[in-house]
C-alpha cells in the first residue's frame, strides 16, 4: 500500500509524492493575464507532487469570472510560461486546467450576449441559455485543442480539461442539462461525445507524451444526476481516447432555485456540511475501474486523511481549501506534523472573493 510521501510515475512523468494541489480559481488575473500576485500565490505552495493551475478560459466567452486566466490566443504565453517556471522551481510537475462555462458563463451588468448550453436549461439567473449548433461544439472542441497547444508552449507538463461542476462539457454529460436527441445527447456515449473529441483532439495536437487529465464527477449528490455507473462508463471512453489521469471530483448538493419559467440549477462541488472527509473517496475509487490513475478530493487535508484514501485505492490526493488556508500545508502532511497545521475553518470565504477582487481567506497563513 503506497503512503503519500512515495513517489508515482504516470507515463514519462515522475511525481515526487501523491499530494496535489488542487485548481483553485484565484481571481488574481488582470485583463484575463497572469499577475505577480498569481506567481507568488504558486511559489508559496511547497511540497506537492503535482500542481493543476486555475480553471483558464478556453473562450472569452466562457469564462467563470472575469479575473482567471485567458488562453484563447498566443499573447497569453509569457504569463502561463512564468507560472509553470514557478511551480516547477517548487520541484513539482504542472498541469493547467482548461474550461468552457456554457451555461454558467460569467456576463458582465448590461451585456445580453446570450450563453450557450447542450440545451436551453437555465443554470444561474437570467436569460435562458442558447442550445449549441453543431458547429458550436466543433468550435469550443478547437478551442480547447488550440489552448493545449499553447499550455504545452508555455512549458506545462499536460492539461486537465474540466469535465465537472456542471460547466459546459459536464452540462453535456448530465441527463438534467443534457436533453438532446442528436449524437451529442441521448445515451451516455452522446453525451460524453464532447468530452471524447476534446481529449482526441488534444492528444492529436500534443503528442504522445504530453499529460491529458480529465477533471470529472465520481458522484452527484443530486436527485437525476448523472450516474457513478455512467461516470464509470465516460472514464473508460476517455481513457480510449487518450486520457491519462482522471481527477475525480464530485456535485456535493443541488437544487432548482427560483419560481416558474426562472427556475435554475443551482450546485457546488462542497462536500454536505456534515460530510466526513474522504465523503467522496468511494465513488472516486470504483473509477480505477477504468484502469486510469485517479485524484480524489474532498477534506483530505485534515490529519489523517489522506493515507485513508490511498488505503482505498485512491492514487493521489488532492488539497484545495486547505491550501488557501495554509500553503503549507503539503510540507507539513509529508512532514508527519499535522499539528501545525493551520485548519480551514469552512466558511467559504474563499469561494465569495475568487469574485470580488481576489481570494482571501480569515485563517490565511
Amino acid at each position: 500500500m503506497p503512503n503519500i510521501s512515495d513517489p508515482i510515475q504516470i507515463k514519462s512523468m515522475w511525481l515526487q509524492n501523491r499530494l496535489v494541489m488542487a485548481p483553485i480559481v484565484t481571481g488574481l488575473a488582470v485583463d484575463n493575464r497572469v499577475t505577480d500576485a498569481n506567481i507568488r500565490w504558486y511559489q508559496a505552495v511547497k511540497g506537492v507532487g503535482l500542481a493543476i493551475v486555475e480553471a483558464s478560459a478556453v473562450d472569452p466567452g466562457g469564462m467563470i469570472v472575469p479575473s482567471q486566466f485567458g488562453t484563447w490566443d498566443d499573447s497569453f504565453l509569457p504569463g502561463l510560461t512564468k507560472v509553470a517556471e514557478a511551480i516547477h522551481g517548487n520541484g513539482a510537475k504542472a498541469l493547467i486546467q482548461l474550461v468552457h462555462s456554457g451555461g454558467r458563463s460569467w456576463r458582465a451588468e448590461g451585456d445580453a450576449t446570450p450563453r450557450m448550453a447542450p440545451s436551453a436549461v437555465r443554470l444561474m439567473p437570467g436569460p435562458l441559455p442558447v442550445e449549441m449548433t453543431d458547429e458550436d461544439i466543433e468550435s469550443v472542441i478547437a478551442g480547447f485543442r488550440a489552448s493545449a497547444a499553447r499550455a504545452k508552449a508555455a512549458g506545462f507538463d499536460g492539461v486537465e480539461i474540466h469535465g465537472a461542476h456542471y460547466y459546459l462539457l459536464s452540462q453535456f454529460m448530465s441527463p438534467l442539462t443534457n436533453h438532446r436527441k442528436d449524437k451529442w445527447g441521448g445515451d451516455v456515449v452522446g453525451r460524453a461525445q464532447p468530452l471524447v473529441d476534446a481529449i482526441r483532439g488534444i492528444r492529436a495536437e500534443t503528442g504522445p507524451g504530453f499529460i491529458i487529465s480529465c477533471r470529472m464527477h465520481a458522484v452527484e449528490l443530486l436527485e437525476g444526476g448523472m450516474s457513478t455507473e455512467d461516470s464509470i462508463a465516460i472514464a473508460k471512453l476517455i481513457k480510449n481516447a487518450g486520457c491519462d489521469i482522471i481527477d475525480a471530483s464530485a456535485v456535493g448538493s443541488g437544487s432548482w432555485q427560483g419560481t416558474g419559467d426562472q427556475k435554475s440549477l443551482q450546485t457546488t462541488s462542497v462536500p454536505p456540511p456534515d460530510g466526513e472527509p474522504g465523503i467522496y473517496v468511494p465513488h472516486a475509487a470504483r473509477l480505477k475501474e477504468c484502469g486510469l490513475p485517479v485524484i480524489a478530493v474532498g477534506r483530505l487535508g485534515q490529519p489523517g486523511a489522506a493515507d485513508a484514501a490511498l488505503k482505498q485505492g485512491i492514487d493521489m490526493v488532492a488539497l484545495a481549501r486547505q491550501i488557501i488556508a495554509d500553503p503549507q500545508s503539503p510540507a507539513k502532511i509529508l512532514g508527519n506534523r499535522p499539528q501545525d497545521i493551520h485548519p480551514c475553518i469552512k466558511c467559504l470565504n474563499c469561494f465569495k472573493t475568487m469574485r470580488t477582487g481576489g481570494i482571501k481567506c480569515p485563517v490565511g497563513v
